[in-house]
């Protein structure tokens, strides 16, 4: 089961293709393999774009069968048995576990309790899954590193559920894109196994890319080549492809987010109550996924950011996306007065009401922005941890800078003056952006593809 529009759906779906240089035959899958799982993950895109992903899977494949590899296993290795089931039994423990700190710290032997749990516990226990790293380094290691995984003396579990699966579907969202490390090479990894010793349908979707690093370039012009299907969800990655020197055909689909399809029964939470007054207008103002390799003060220049806004527009809420700086931004909302928004009060499902009834929404976020479009609402786009937010403006030709977010002080007068332009245009701008998000929402289901046209 799993929540798409406000609803619990039943997941029976999964697909099996061919590509053309095999004399292609349709194959109708049985058990469609996910990698790229993100609905564990605390953050709306993840999320969403995962339930979006399985609800097309289901729509083209209805008798098909989901199993997933999850967000986890992207940092680091996948215990033997898998991850922990993260459902109501893990929910309840963690409850309990929360109940037992609250009243270890009243009691005041909260510090006492945790160093003898640590002395008491294994060093294997407390540390299996948190930090190995059997994904290869380097492009020249994979062979060897392929041949270890079918022996089982690296990732089993991956290698079970390889095995076990007719096909494979994987989901690039943040996967390749400056610094992701590992991010890049689990994935990498596993479509070089997949194809080159199991030989299985492999499709890389709904992705970003955007590289720095030449031992990543390598591995992608090693592995790309190889798969049945490759789609980015904007143009910018096409070029990036072309750049390392991919010949083969990239097709550019919209983000599978694009198929989500609102609840028009929504009715604000007690909790968005208490953060919004909808009876009065106001102005979303978010992060970015790049906003940790930013060097300018964060709370000064937010403070000064909101109180400007708050000139165009009285209300402002804040939209955190989870990041490093969750605190610092809910604490500098305390200090202001103003409303805030996070995944602990607040779905995604919630989120594009939210941003249907806003004025505007200024961030360097991918996936709040397409919700924000979805809902005719329009957007001031920062930078981010990569090229996406340039990606997103393309897509839309929306007429919009991307504002540099590692100098968003030295912008800041811009970026007021643009979001006092496009407050006074919100009618036109808005329905640019909804007329372009419902054509996306039609093209967005080519994400579920194993071979090319």
């Amino acid at each position: 089961m799993y929540l798409c529009s406000g609803k619990l759906l039943e997941v029976n779906c999964l697909p099996k293709p061919l590509p053309k240089k095999y004399n292609f035959v349709m194959i109708t899958p049985k058990h469609i393999l996910l990698i790229g799982d993100n609905s564990q993950a605390g953050n709306w895109g993840c999320q969403s774009t995962t339930a979006s992903l399985k609800f097309l899977i289901q729509q083209k494949y209805p008798n098909s069968e989901i199993t997933s590899i999850y967000w986890h296993s992207y940092r680091s290795d996948t215990p033997p048995n898998g991850w922990p089931d993260p459902r109501a039994s893990i929910s309840h423990k963690s409850s309990l576990r929360s109940l037992l700190r609250k009243a270890l710290i009243k009691s005041g032997t909260y510090s006492i309790a945790r160093t003898v749990k640590r002395s008491i516990s294994p060093p294997a226990l407390r540390q299996e899954g948190q930090s190995k790293d059997s994904v290869p380094q380097k492009v020249g290691e994979f062979d060897g590193a392929a041949i270890r995984m079918l022996n089982k003396e690296i990732l089993p579990h991956e290698l079970d559920l390889l095995k076990q699966c007719d096909s494979v579907l994987i989901n690039g969202e943040g996967s390749i894109y400056p610094g992701s490390n590992r991010f890049a090479r689990y994935p990498l990894f596993l479509m070089y196994v997949i194809k080159q010793y199991l030989k299985k349908p492999c499709s890389m979707v709904n992705h970003t890319v955007e590289v720095e690093d030449k031992e990543v370039e390598s591995m992608i012009r090693l592995v790309y080549p190889l798969l049945d299907y490759v789609a980015v969800r904007e143009p910018c990655s096409k070029r990036e492809l072309e750049r390392i020197g991919i010949k083969r055909e990239i097709a550019v689909v919209p983000d599978a987010l694009f198929a989500y399809q609102s609840d028009e029964d929504w009715i604000p939470t007690s909790a968005l109550k208490q953060e919004i007054d909808f009876g009065k207008p106001y102005i979303c103002l978010g992060d970015s996924s790049g906003l940790q390799r930013v060097s300018w003060n964060i709370p000064r220049v937010y403070t000064e950011l909101i109180q400007r806004l708050q000139e165009i527009c009285g209300q402002v809420i804040l939209i955190d996306g989870n990041s490093k700086y969750s605190k610092v931004l809910g604490d500098l909302v305390k200090q202001l007065g103003v409303g805030y928004i996070t995944v602990k009060n607040c779905s995604y499902i919630d989120l594009y009401h939210v941003f249907a009834k806003s004025e505007l929404y200024i961030s360097g976020r991918w996936h709040p922005s397409i919700l924000c479009a979805k809902a005719g609402t329009p957007f001031v786009l920062w930078g981010a941890n990569s090229h996406k937010s340039e990606g997103l403006q393309e897509l839309f030709n929306y007429p919009s800078a991307v504002f540099d977010l590692a100098i968003i002080p030295e912008l800041m007068e811009d970026m007021i003056l643009e979001a006092k332009k496009i407050f006074t245009l919100r009618k036109e701008y808005g329905e640019l952006l909804y007329r372009k998000s419902s054509n996306y929402a039609k093209q967005a289901h080519h994400n579920i593809k194993f071979h090319q046209d």
